[in-house]
């Protein structure tokens, strides 16, 4: 199921959106935590991307609460 539009500026061409789905989010997610990043319940996040940025939702966002940081 559709879960995110991302929109581009255009910078480089014409601007476009990219359709991203639950299931891609959630496996970007677990990737992150499984693979790369050790968070636990202690942990905490400091937030320097506005929540509108897809990679800030990402690793300050989806990250940690799947951590359980």
């Amino acid at each position: 199921a559709l879960s995110m539009i991302i929109y581009t500026s255009g910078t480089t061409g014409a601007a476009k959106s990219a359709l991203n789905t639950h299931g891609s989010l959630n496996a970007h997610t677990r990737a992150l935590v499984c693979d790369t990043i050790s968070l636990s319940e202690t942990h905490r996040e400091l937030l320097t991307l506005p929540l509108t940025h897809s990679y800030a939702i990402l690793t300050t966002l989806l990250v940690p609460l799947l951590a359980g940081a």
